[in-house]
């Protein structure tokens, strides 16, 4: 009884740490040689799939590197995340067409891709950082150098994740590499925390900012101006839009959903009438019809 009892217990032991080291295995990064990047790109998203869920790894470096950290698994290091390895696939396929070049295979400009998996976990980005960092010598004090140094890296790609990406800008402050990030969420992160050598590939919240600004100006310039601010529940909806003198109305919500918020706060009328062109709105019917010259023209 009790060497049963062991036995069970042993094993439930054993299979625990071969499911722990199975999970670890995702944190092993994988290199693209700038030589078998076409070979590994011709994969395919399916086959690689297949092959980072079997554990496969891809290692080797070439002349030039670039670390990337992805969110390659979920929180639980277990599910494929299909967009992220998508993402990964696109930057192998920019780097073949570099490496492809007769130029660059000539005088040696091959580069290669060190990928880093985070499970989606913000703290393993610092992990993942310091260790790629490590793997090219970058850490490594000049008196210690060899004469044959590792492959020379060219920068970074940061994690497309607000947290995550702000985890690897705390490592990187006070470095001089080149952090390329392709989402706006990691664009801000390092901004937010004074990351210098940011090449960002999206617009920041700040170009948004400076876009909208130029178009009220331009707008302005055009004498179309913000006339009237009606909150959609305001009880004299309809009246602010029958008697104001704004010609246009620019709304989040959906026309359908304007005409419905008129129609229940309007007690009065049910048409809601167009200065400019004449037109009336049947705000009650089944389906909206408008009217121009007592004439049913279609649907709005």
């Amino acid at each position: 009884m009790w060497r049963i009892i062991l036995a069970a217990f042993v094993g439930v032991i054993h299979e625990g740490l071969d499911a722990t080291e199975s999970l670890c295995s995702v944190y092993d990064p994988f290199k693209v040689q700038p030589d078998n990047v076409k070979r590994v790109c011709s994969m395919g998203m399916d086959n690689l799939w297949r092959k980072l869920r079997a554990g496969s790894k891809l290692l080797f470096s070439g002349q030039f590197q670039i670390g990337g950290i992805f969110p390659l698994h979920d929180v639980n290091c277990k599910k494929l995340l299909p967009d992220t390895v998508q993402e990964v696939i696109a930057i192998q396929w920019a780097l073949t067409h570099w490496n492809q070049n007769p130029a660059n295979h000539h005088s040696k400009l091959g580069i290669g891709l060190y990928a880093a998996d985070t499970c989606s976990r913000a703290q393993e980005t610092v992990s993942q950082t310091l260790r790629f960092l490590d793997t090219v010598g970058y850490h490594e004090p000049r008196e210690c150098r060899t004469e044959n140094p590792k492959a020379k890296l060219l920068g970074l790609i940061a994690p497309k994740d607000f947290s995550s990406a702000k985890s690897m800008g705390t490592v990187l402050t006070t470095a001089e590499l080149p952090i390329a990030a392709y989402t706006s969420n990691s664009v801000d992160a390092l901004l937010e925390i004074g990351v210098h050598n940011v090449i960002a590939t999206t617009p920041t919240i700040h170009v948004y900012v400076d876009v909208l600004i130029r178009v009220m100006n331009q707008l302005n310039e055009a004498g179309i101006f913000v006339s009237d601010v009606v909150d959609i529940e305001h009880p004299q909806l309809a009246y602010a839009l029958e008697n104001g003198d704004s010609s246009i109305i620019v709304s989040l919500l959906s026309p359908e959903e304007v005409l419905s918020s008129v129609a229940r706060k309007n007690n009065f009328t049910n048409l809601i009438y167009h200065k400019e062109i004449g037109r009336q709105i049947d705000a009650t019917a089944d389906f909206v019809t408008y009217k121009n010259d007592d004439e049913i023209v279609g649907n709005l």
